[in-house]
């Protein structure tokens, strides 16, 4: 798997399949399973938490450019 895919998976750019899921729990090294039950985990608050930190780095990224 290409790590511009991973990326775009990471910031929710795109849906991943079960196929892609299987995969990138596969390169985890660790079983779908074990994958679906760590989401299976994730609250909102955590949600929430990532999608902070993300604006922080476009924002970063963006005065960076100039």
């Amino acid at each position: 798997m290409e790590a511009a895919h991973v990326q775009k998976l990471s910031r929710g750019k795109i849906d991943a399949a079960l196929t892609t899921n299987i995969a990138v729990a596969k390169a985890l090294g660790i079983s779908y399973t074990q994958l679906a039950a760590y989401f299976d985990g994730v609250t909102q608050q955590d949600i929430d938490e990532y999608l902070a930190e993300l604006e922080k780095l476009k924002k970063a990224a963006a005065k960076k450019k100039k």
